[in-house]
């Protein structure tokens, strides 16, 4: 198994609070060995994501089903 990390900046949802339920219910994906917050602000928040590299296009989709849910959008995606 793979390692690798991707860090997502994106929207704040539109309640605030939401980003502790983000982060938690990604670090319970599959595939997934950690999460973090880096940085937010009342604009967007960047976080990072901890993963098997085998599980990469499920892990990004759900992650963006998820933000979506909560009224949040990607802004940039990128390995890290």
């Amino acid at each position: 198994m793979v390692q690798s990390k991707i860090i997502i900046e994106a929207l704040n949802p539109v309640n605030k609070s939401n980003i502790d339920t983000i982060i938690h219910s990604i670090s319970k994906m599959e595939g997934v060995s950690s999460v973090g917050l880096n940085f937010d602000d009342q604009y967007k928040f960047i976080f990072y994501v901890d993963y098997d590299e085998a599980l990469l296009q499920a892990i990004k989709g759900q992650i963006k089903s998820l933000l979506m849910f909560y009224g949040s959008v990607i802004l940039t995606m990128k390995e890290g």
